[in-house]
């Protein structure tokens, strides 16, 4: 039987962290460039992606003004990705046990996010949710870039771009875990106060 936070306490979890929703860019970012295998494997598959493009650009006939501003469109497809993105979270979350998901956005400080209220989850939950959007719509826009050539190429190219951009806070998530003892933590959301809370298992 799934803990309840209110037992965590009472199961030998003491308070790590918190983080305040609104305030979560301030929270990930000392763990963005951490060197742990989430960091590195993200920035790694960043650079990769825009390597490919470079090499693209000078391969593919079309020119660099015409690849460039292809590649730049692309960036306009984040915005349908977002709510996709989230909602992967989401399913994940409901595949997981959670019996209810919201999805909240802060647009003056451009955040999105899916939360399970007072749903407490372990790492290697916490890892599946936070990387199937990454694995799934990432996994789709390789593919359409392989099956496409030239301008569109670049246009999804650039989409793989934006959303792997938009993956650098799951990842830096999963960096917390993994620089603070993961296999301890466990971690759930508090709707009504904008918070998630982070907690270890005493003496571990």
């Amino acid at each position: 039987m799934r803990i309840k936070p209110s037992e965590l306490i009472g199961n030998g979890y003491e308070l790590q962290s918190q983080l305040q929703h609104n305030d979560i860019a301030v929270f990930i970012q000392p763990y963005v460039f951490r060197k742990n295998i989430a960091s590195v494997f993200y920035w790694l598959f960043t650079l990769c992606i825009l390597a490919g493009s470079i090499y693209q650009i000078f391969t593919c006939g079309i020119g660099i003004g015409k690849s460039f501003e292809f590649f730049a469109l692309g960036f306009c497809g984040l915005l349908p990705l977002i709510p996709l993105h989230e909602l992967i979270h989401g399913l994940f979350y409901k595949i997981d046990g959670a019996p209810a998901v919201q999805y909240k956005a802060n647009f003056k400080k451009f955040i999105f996010y899916a939360m399970a209220d007072q749903y407490v989850i372990n790492f290697s939950s916490f890892v599946v949710l936070a990387l199937a959007p990454f694995i799934i719509i990432n996994s789709l826009l390789l593919i359409a870039i392989m099956l496409t050539t030239g301008s569109l190429s670049f246009l999804f190219a650039g989409m793989l771009f934006i959303h792997t951009s938009g993956c650098a806070g799951d990842f830096a998530l999963i960096s917390y875990f993994l620089e603070n003892n993961y296999k301890s933590l466990v971690t759930y959301d508090d709707i009504s106060k904008g918070m998630s809370y982070f907690y270890k298992k005493a003496n571990n």
